[in-house]
């Protein structure tokens, strides 16, 4: 790994890991920072040996949001700026949500505004006991961006996310984890083995369970429940097509006859 690029890549046994490194700036974005995490998070969608994606930060934070220099060098017109930095976000953010693979988001310290929005969209967002939340936008005069208006009302509803976005300065993570934008809290010190035993376990899954599973659930509070049957039914049917669920039921007729 080189420790001058703004975004690191490793991947391992059906798991990668893509790492926030602009660490002095305690990850903030910046176009370059959002264009080369767009790049990475293509280059993993296109890798057919994964199946979770893990997303951290180096250094003391996860992500402490936007990059508010590089705003106030806009600031007399934004817009193209605004286009470009979040243009390569809303990418990111459709690649994780549509692209068939299984997120975790693990975060420490401070997790401020586009950084909170790509933790809590992750399917598992893991977390060090020393995790801040900042929703930040109100401060600022903004509405969210960056797919958090979507996470949150899924996560915690639209009321306690009107709450969150418009009512609250900085969460502990006690609190997070209380309100559903955590699902799993530990000690900072454990925070990269807890997420390395999750993100194995979860890379054991069948490729085409993971995409038909979340696929279906996405649309399953806009599809009819005949329909939703129909399409749950064809996904078992193209499941049972794989050399994974042959190979898996080989291994589990032979364990009830050997027992």
């Amino acid at each position: 790994m080189n420790d001058n690029e703004l975004v690191l890549l490793d991947v391992d046994g059906g798991v990668a890991t893509i790492t926030l490194n602009r660490s002095r700036a305690q990850n903030a974005f910046d176009g370059a920072l959002a264009r080369r995490l767009s790049e990475i998070v293509r280059r993993v969608m296109k890798n057919d040996t994964v199946r979770v994606v893990v997303l951290r930060g180096n250094g003391p934070a996860f992500c402490i949001g936007a990059d508010l220099a590089t705003f106030f060098r806009h600031r007399g017109d934004p817009s193209p700026m605004v286009r470009e930095i979040l243009g390569d976000l809303n990418e990111v953010s459709l690649a994780l949500r549509e692209g068939g693979r299984l997120v975790i988001s693990s975060i420490h310290g401070r997790t401020v505004g586009i950084g909170l929005s790509l933790a809590i969209q992750a399917d598992f967002c893991v977390a060090a006991d020393t995790t801040t939340l900042t929703p930040a936008y109100a401060l600022l005069g903004l509405p969210p961006d960056g797919g958090a208006t979507r996470a949150a009302a899924e996560r915690i509803g639209i009321r306690r996310a009107i709450q969150l976005y418009l009512g609250e300065q900085t969460l502990d993570a006690d609190r997070g984890l209380e309100l559903g934008l955590i699902d799993r809290l530990v000690p900072a010190a454990e925070l990269e083995q807890a997420t390395r035993e999750l993100s194995n376990r979860l890379a054991q899954n069948s490729a085409d369970a993971i995409l038909h599973t979340k696929a279906l659930l996405r649309q399953s509070m806009s599809t009819p429940h005949a329909v939703q049957l129909f399409a749950e039914m064809e996904a078992i049917i193209d499941c049972m097509g794989t050399e994974f669920y042959r190979t898996e039921l080989r291994k589990r007729i032979q364990t009830i006859l050997q027992s």
